[in-house]
């Protein structure tokens, strides 16, 4: 890992050399080696040590896990290849599966195919609507994978231009899940909208700024007594963040927006979600050069994130034309 870190992908070989019996029966050390030849343009041998270490991971749970890793490395494929076993190998609304599920679907969106990210969620929206019991034992969470997946169709319908039907798949969305701050972003930038669509997409914004404020106090008055919990500490960062994320990006209290968003960051500063939001609240008061600046703090900390990279790239752009404009 170190080396990876430093990309010297030839010693990762010497070292594979050195250790072959101990690459051959590891698939994260298998992975390091496939990974280091596909980075040297050598397709045909990273693919077959890939096929190797694929091989080697004994159970569901080592798949989910070398997924993540995978993903986290910009190792697409491979990472694909990994969460399909999970989703092959487990049944349908397991814990690893909808682990695997959701991953699965967010990388395939953050790589612009939300239409396969859809179907993910399709494969368990389906099962759903025809057992009573796998409802009953969601409960409330099967709103987040219907409007998840409302979401991606609805993206899938902007890219093509399809304004009707992306509206229909963003209703649908909201009607799931009120506090699907992603949703009610897409409803906000919805080209074309009428009036009264845009007044009944400003009041649902709204309502749910106020939830999320609402859980941001709960969460600081009960902090304090539950002596810095772990999952409070989440839970806590998260509202923040919520709050952010909606504001930062349909407009309103900005102020507040950033606040809450450095208080996220504060929290947990490690989350590269997190800094993305704060800069997407500095860019919407106009701090351009913040906005840069902790967008690519994200993209230090996920390099591999395309949304981020992407973003990072619109950030950019409006500095120098506001710099170009400030010029005298």
């Amino acid at each position: 890992g170190w080396l990876a870190e430093r990309q010297l992908w030839p010693q990762i070989e010497t070292l594979a050399a050195k250790f072959a019996t101990d690459f051959a029966r590891s698939a994260p050390l298998t992975y390091r080696r496939a990974e280091a030849l596909a980075r040297q343009g050598d397709k045909a041998g990273a693919e077959r040590f890939a096929s190797e270490a694929f091989e080697l991971s004994p159970d569901s749970a080592k798949h989910l896990e070398m997924g993540m890793e995978l993903r986290d490395r910009g190792l697409v494929e491979w990472a694909e290849r990994e969460f399909r076993k999970v989703l092959a190998a487990s049944q349908l609304g397991e814990t690893e599966d909808l682990m695997a599920r959701h991953r699965l679907a967010e990388m395939f969106y953050d790589h612009d195919r939300p239409l396969e990210a859809a179907k993910i969620w399709r494969e368990l929206c389906d099962k759903l609507d025809g057992d009573e019991q796998v409802r009953e034992r969601f409960g409330d969470r099967r709103q987040f994978f219907r409007s998840r997946m409302h979401f991606f169709y609805a993206k899938q319908h902007l890219a093509a231009g399809e304004l009707a039907q992306a509206r229909e798949q963003l209703d649908q969305g909201i009607r799931h899940d009120a506090h699907d701050a992603d949703v009610l972003i897409a409803m906000h930038r919805l080209p074309d909208a009428d009036a009264a669509f845009r007044q009944r997409t400003k009041s649902l914004i709204a309502e749910c700024s106020a939830y999320f404020l609402a859980l941001v106090q709960r969460w600081e008055a009960i902090l304090p007594n539950l002596e810095g919990t772990e999952e409070a500490v989440e839970n806590l960062a998260n509202s923040c963040n919520q709050y952010a994320w909606l504001v930062g990006n349909t407009g309103g209290d900005l102020d507040n927006a950033v606040r809450m968003s450095r208080r996220s960051v504060e929290l947990m500063p490690k989350s590269a979600s997190y800094l993305d939001t704060l800069a997407h609240c500095y860019f919407a008061q106009g701090d351009f050069e913040n906005a840069v600046k902790h967008q690519a703090l994200a993209v230090k900390r996920e390099p591999h994130t395309k949304q981020l990279e992407r973003q990072l790239a619109v950030f950019r752009k409006a500095l120098e034309e506001q710099r170009k404009e400030r010029q005298p």
